[in-house]
């Protein structure tokens, strides 16, 4: 998994890469029309539509990465996107809480706990998540 969190990371950090390579080269190359407002304009929708793409892939979601970037700058924008959760590991983390709830009831509450503290160490769950879960295998 963690191989596969590194591969996710590197993708990201390409992808902004270009983002940012592209930037610079645009109003490097139109420094000089700066009174042009129209060309401001097309650039900052053009950057703001890429970094929406990248959110229609996690929880910010397209219409907000696309505002947040639009709004503050592209730059802005694409750096709380990246920051953003991908929805993928949501569902991961979601169906991994659920496999460790409804799990038979063969294994002992201590098992349970243990695995509980495994994904918490892992990184999996969040603190908060872990103890709301404990208190669920508790009372069971």
């Amino acid at each position: 998994m963690g191989n596969e969190q590194e591969v996710k990371t590197g993708n990201d950090m390409i992808v902004l890469t270009i983002i940012f390579a592209s930037a610079v080269l645009l109003f490097g190359l139109f420094a000089q029309t700066l009174e042009n407002y129209r060309l401001i304009i097309v650039a900052l929708v053009v950057f703001s539509l890429m970094t929406a793409f990248i959110g229609k892939q996690r929880k910010i979601g397209f219409i907000s990465a696309f505002f947040l970037s639009f709004l503050l700058s592209p730059i802005v924008g694409l750096i709380v996107t990246l920051v953003s959760p991908k929805i993928s590991d949501e569902e991961y983390k979601a169906k991994i809480l659920q496999l460790t709830v409804t799990k038979p009831s063969i294994d002992s509450v201590t098992d349970q706990l243990f695995r509980l503290n495994e994904l918490r160490k892992d990184g999996v769950l969040t603190e908060e998540e872990f103890a709301e879960q404990k208190q669920k295998i508790l009372n069971a």
